[in-house]
């Protein structure tokens, strides 16, 4: 497989446009006239079948009827299927895109905290590094004792290198 190389802010751009002014997608095929086709283009546009029937001027029962035609049925899928490619190309075009935006967001000194925050989400999220629900905390924080100890314990590992003075500093 090979990579496309990243879209220009030209391109892009055209790709939205693409997008924002896509019609419905496919037509119905040319043997679809009048109430079929307008049956045809609401069910593709998403309509329920009863928004269908009274888009194309059907009762519900003869757009059931219709729609168990082998057909018609096959067309409709088909169209379905050229839609959702057709989306899927647009989307696979704008990714360079939006890379590239979510890191010139990351870099920039005057973006504003929440943008920042909300470029890093999306890329630690779309990196596999999804949020986790919670962390993990120690139960009480350390004590003065406890970081004395610590440091002591540092000092004796480290006594044998030299590099830090024995006794307190």
């Amino acid at each position: 497989m090979t990579r496309k190389a990243p879209l220009t802010p030209k391109q892009a751009r055209a790709a939205i446009d693409r997008a924002q002014t896509m019609s419905d997608g496919p037509t119905a095929p040319d043997a679809f006239r009048g109430k079929r086709q307008l049956l045809f283009e609401a069910l593709l546009a998403g309509c329920t079948v009863g928004e269908a029937a009274k888009k194309a001027g059907y009762n519900r029962a003869a757009v059931y009827r219709v729609v168990a035609e082998p057909a018609f049925r096959a067309a409709l899928s088909t169209a379905r299927s050229e839609r959702v490619v057709a989306a899927q190309e647009m989307v696979a075009e704008l990714v360079p895109l939006a890379i590239r935006r979510l890191g010139d967001v990351l870099r920039d000194p005057l973006a504003k905290d929440s943008d920042v925050i909300s470029a890093a989400r999306e890329v630690l999220d779309r990196g596999g590094m999804p949020k986790t629900e919670r962390i993990e905390v120690a139960d009480s924080a350390p004590t003065a004792e406890d970081a004395d100890a610590l440091l002591e314990e540092l000092r004796a590992e480290l006594a044998p290198l030299r590099l830090v003075p024995s006794g307190r500093a």
